[in-house]
């Protein structure tokens, strides 16, 4: 059976409920400080196990190509690199957006492209 799944549409959908149930607050405007988001990856850093348990969930290979959509500041992008071929992480807040591209450079992460802008309206 071959699923095909529009995901622009499902993006679209989940945005639209998250603005009804938010009163009409955009998502993003949580992280838009870099240090939030910079305490959002410390304390992320010290719950690797769940991460990792996600992780081990998935069907992974070497050859597997990730998309990360709300990727905030790497979590699980970056624990993904090492185990796929390609990982594109999308995140449109600032600060999260930020830290992300911190850490890819930090990580010195060669195989992640960090998309923080996409045509969803």
């Amino acid at each position: 059976m071959d699923l095909k799944i529009d995901w622009n549409e499902l993006w679209k959908e989940k945005m639209e409920l998250q603005s009804k149930t938010q009163m009409n607050t955009d998502c993003t405007n949580m992280w838009k400080r870099k240090e939030s988001a910079k305490r959002f990856w410390e304390m992320s850093l010290e719950n690797k196990d769940r991460i990792e348990k996600t992780l081990k969930g998935m069907p992974l290979t070497p050859e597997s190509r990730v998309l990360d959509i709300g990727a905030d500041p790497g979590n699980p992008a970056i624990p993904l690199t090492d185990r796929v071929a390609h990982v594109t992480a999308v995140e449109p807040a600032e600060g999260m957006k930020g830290v992300l591209k911190q850490n890819i450079e930090t990580y010195e992460i060669g195989n992640i492209d960090c998309v923080c802008e996409l045509p969803l309206n």
